[in-house]
């Protein structure tokens, strides 16, 4: 669009006088100029509708006002139109502003807005003088004059009082409403008039302009109800400010501050990486490449997690090496800021020692259940599969490509023995007791002590419901539930007040969680436990959960050692090394014979978004030290964001260093799941709905992704014979510890699909809307049959279009 009216490129972010000065004179003088402009509009409304020359103002397609206000009958089209040329052009120097750094607009958006202006201008009215005997050319110069008249006037009264008045701010953020569709009509209504009108000897040339004229307006289409909306929240957000909300001092785990006093989770998370990277053999050149990535880390730090992984996947000294780094750097410079606003380390927090007085007590919640032997029962689609059935199941999904072979294998182990679910003597410290994927109901399930930790129930009503449900559940299995209170679990009178006293901020306390949890009645003892993170919040929330949760698992490991299992619950969307055999069945579910009737109707869509949209799931394989193939998945999906992937990273870093340490590690990936979080946002809903069109891609329901994932590490827990037991790492061929992630794998179909997770969201969310999986091929190609049969139809063939491309390619 022209409209300029939330340009900044007037206001000056230079502290020095001359800046000041110029910008002063500068919008001084572009207001009096196109004061000028309006001037000469008002001059030429001084005709009569009975002259001949004149212009009615009112288009021709409105029913009434006609012939009411004319204008142009003496001539004063011609005198607008110099006015036009000549304070329009000198918004050039805008562009030269912002580049300059004179003043605070971005430079594309300055140049988007002033080059479509000198197009009007030049490359339509001065082209096509017909133009200006428009009414359109009329509507176009009175609504940017009005604009720019406040525009600039509001500029050069805030750069010389450094305010502007409330009046004319109003205006300025007012008056937009009509004349921003007012303009944008006149422009239009001009660019189609010239390019009917504009004639040339040269018939390429005619046609030529004419169809770029008929582009520039074809790009009003995306470029205008974004900005006029934009410019209403503007309004909004200026004449209606909302009260400042109290800005709360720093408490708990806070993100390092960089050297300009301020934090930046994008420059510690590049930081964050280049330590890893520094760590590794030649990893310098990375390293810097992460450091300097700056703004670019928000959309650019794909790359850098890459190079990580692939060099982590060279050697297991690497791998080591590049994992204590990144924890070690989080916990030095992470900081924690105590109640009196003092400050330190988050490692030095978590070194002071365990506080001999924790300021939690002791809570247990005894189950009524009988205990037992508990065969594994998944729910899925409206039924519950056990036994054979299951075990039918785990072939199919590992046979369509859903999981790894080795995790149905681990499924069916813990079906065929069903011992093992009896989790009598068994405990479990759930950070996250709460998180919709969490394992927590099904441990209670089989028998199993469950040390729940998760957010104070004095927050407020929902949290102590969910501390009430979680009460409930345990109450009515074989279990036994532990949990920590903020007051003598005596003195609480029913489960309502036991949930409001019960939980804790994993943020602000990870250090008395710790003393809490090495409390003889918790986990203080000689018995063995397995600690699992299940915590996740959004943005950079998630990373200091896991740095919190991070903190507690190395102190447990240190006091305890390998009486200490850890249980993590990877996402598919990350960057995993994979077996052989899945890059093998991805890359083969790339070629035409996979799917002969998707692959045209695939490529069409790969050319139409320039191959940014359905890309190849086959990374290059790294080579070892060793010289062995290393394959991995790129799963990460770029809109989860930076802090996702750190914190995710952290854990991966925890479970290779605590695998190395000898202690058994259930780390396993779990599937796509739709939840009630994931599901509220339309976007994930839709794309999910579409999605299982590409082989082997199943979307799991809640209830079916808390058992199977809960199996998987039971089965990590319980079976000594397999890979998560670090004895067993020559077995399984885990010579690196990264090679721990790609067992058991229930990836839901990401890493043995031919396309990459990332660049099928927006292609997913087509296929929903074009009636889903099932039905995306029949109404592609029902369209497909459509558009060809209208191409060949006379209807076309004779159409001015077809005649134009004839007469510009053929000539004459």
């Amino acid at each position: 669009t022209t409209q300029q009216h939330w340009s900044d490129s007037g206001h000056n972010t230079s502290s020095t006088m001359i800046g000041k000065a110029y910008l002063v004179i500068y919008n001084a003088l572009m207001c009096a100029g196109w004061f000028s402009v309006g001037m000469a509009l008002y001059e030429s409304t001084k005709t009569t509708c009975s002259n001949k020359e004149s212009v009615d103002i009112v288009p021709d397609f409105i029913p009434f006002g006609h012939n009411l206000v004319c204008v142009f009958g003496n001539g004063g089209e011609k005198d607008v139109f110099q006015q036009l040329m000549k304070w329009q052009t000198p918004a050039i120097l805008e562009v030269v502003h912002a580049m300059t750094g004179l003043v605070r607009s971005g430079v594309p958006t300055v140049l988007m807005q002033v080059t479509s202006r000198i197009l009007a201008v030049w490359a339509i009215a001065f082209v096509v003088p017909e133009v200006l005997k428009t009414n359109g050319f009329f509507l176009m110069s009175t609504a940017w004059a009005i604009t720019e008249v406040i525009r600039y006037s509001w500029y050069t009264i805030k750069e010389l009082t450094g305010g502007a008045p409330y009046l004319l701010t109003w205006c300025r953020l007012t008056f937009f409403i009509v004349l921003y569709p007012l303009g944008v009509f006149g422009e239009l209504y001009c660019e189609y008039t010239a390019a009917h009108a504009f004639q040339s000897d040269n018939i390429r040339l005619q046609l030529l302009y004419k169809y770029m004229v008929y582009l520039m307006m074809v790009l009003y289409l995306p470029g205008f109800p974004p900005l006029y909306m934009h410019m209403f929240s503007q309004r909004r957000k200026t004449l209606n400010p909302k009260p400042p909300r109290a800005v709360k001092p720093d408490r708990g785990v806070v993100f390092p501050k960089q050297e300009d006093g301020k934090t930046s989770t994008s420059k510690t998370g590049a930081q964050t990486i280049a330590a890893c990277l520094r760590a590794s053999s030649e990893g310098e050149k990375d390293a810097m490449a992460a450091e300097k990535a700056g703004k670019s880390w928000r959309f650019g730090y794909k790359k850098h997690f890459i190079r990580l992984v692939t060099r982590s996947a060279k050697s297991a000294e690497d791998a080591l090496a590049m994992s204590k780094a990144g924890i070690d750097y989080m916990h030095n410079n992470f900081l924690y800021v105590d109640e009196d606003g003092s400050s330190m380390s988050f490692a030095e927090l978590m070194s002071k020692g365990v506080p001999k007085n924790s300021p939690f007590n002791v809570g247990v919640v005894e189950g009524k259940g009988k205990a037992g032997d508990c065969p594994l029962n998944v729910p899925y689609k409206g039924g519950v599969l056990q036994g054979e059935d299951l075990k039918k199941q785990c072939d199919a999904w590992a046979k369509y490509g859903t999981i790894e072979p080795d995790c149905a294998e681990a499924l069916k182990f813990v079906v065929d023995n069903p011992n093992v679910t009896n989790l009598k003597d068994k405990i479990f410290v759930i950070i996250g007791a709460g998180s919709a994927m969490g394992p927590f109901p099904k441990l209670l399930e089989m028998g199993a002590t469950v040390v729940a930790l998760d957010i104070p129930g004095s927050w407020g009503a929902p949290v102590a419901k969910r501390w009430k449900s979680l009460i409930d559940i345990a109450r009515n299995s074989p279990g036994r539930m532990i949990l920590p209170l903020n007051k003598p679990q005596s003195s609480c009178e029913g489960d309502d007040e036991l949930s409001e006293a019960a939980g804790c901020d994993l943020m602000t306390a990870p250090h008395n969680i710790l003393s809490f949890l090495l409390h003889k009645d918790v986990v203080g003892g000689s018995q063995s436990c397995t600690v699992g993170n299940y915590t996740y919040l959004d943005g950079d929330r998630h990373v200091k959960l896991s740095l919190c949760a991070d903190g507690i698992i190395e102190k447990l490991i240190e006091k305890k050692k390998t009486k200490v299992s850890v249980a993590f619950l990877c996402t598919p969307t990350d960057l995993h090394v994979i077996p052989e055999e899945a890059y093998g069945a991805a890359k083969s579910n790339q070629s035409f014979f996979s799917n002969p009737l998707g692959r045209p109707v695939e490529a069409l869509l790969q050319l139409l978004t320039g191959y940014k949209k359905i890309v190849p799931n086959t990374m290059r394989p790294v080579t070892d030290s060793k010289g062995k193939p290393v394959h991995y998945v790129d799963g990460i999906s770029i809109a989860q964001g930076p802090n996702y992937a750190l914190a995710k990273r952290l854990q991966h870093w925890r479970a290779m260093v605590a695998y190395d340490a000898g202690c058994t590690v259930s780390s396993n990936i779990a599937p796509s799941t739709a939840t009630v979080s994931v599901t509220s946002n339309v976007t994930f809903k839709w794309a999910y709905g579409g999605i299982p069109y590409f082989k082997p891609f199943e979307i799991f329901q809640q209830e079916t992704t808390n058992a199977v994932m809960a199996a998987m590490l039971i089965h990590d827990i319980q079976n000594v014979s397999g890979p998560s037991c670090p004895k067993n790492k020559d077995k399984y061929d885990i010579d690196n510890p990264l090679k721990l992630f790609k067992h058991g794998s229930f990836h839901g179909g990401v890493w043995r699909c031919a396309y990459k997770l990332d660049s099928l969201g927006e292609i997913s969310v087509l296929i929903h809307f074009l009636g889903g999986p099932s039905m995306f091929l029949p109404v592609a190609y029902g369209f497909i049959g459509s558009l060809v049969y209208f191409l060949t139809s006379p209807t076309f063939l004779e159409s001015g279009f077809v005649q134009d491309m004839k007469m510009f390619i053929f000539g004459n």
